[in-house]
């Protein structure tokens, strides 16, 4: 599964991390400006997903793409293998 692969490269360098938190903050961004209503909290909600797991190095996705949740077991996973 070659798409796999290009996620595992994103996921667990720190570009992909900064890139991860910077859309947790627009998503949370725009929920705030959307004044609080039903769709704004589902979006800062949302938002808070992509910034906590950039800040605390996890991937939801690891275990969907057959890797580990946390991104310090991806990286040492992959330098096994490389």
């Amino acid at each position: 599964f070659v798409l796999s692969g290009r996620l595992s490269v994103v996921k667990r360098t720190l570009p992909g991390r900064v890139l991860r938190g910077i859309i947790g903050l627009i998503l949370i961004l725009a929920g705030v400006l959307a004044f609080w209503n039903r769709g704004g909290i589902v979006l800062v909600l949302a938002g808070l997903v992509p910034l906590l797991s950039a800040i605390n190095d996890i991937c939801f996705l690891g275990p969907l793409l057959d890797r580990p949740l946390r991104g310090d077991l991806i990286r040492q996973q992959r330098r096994r293998t490389a």
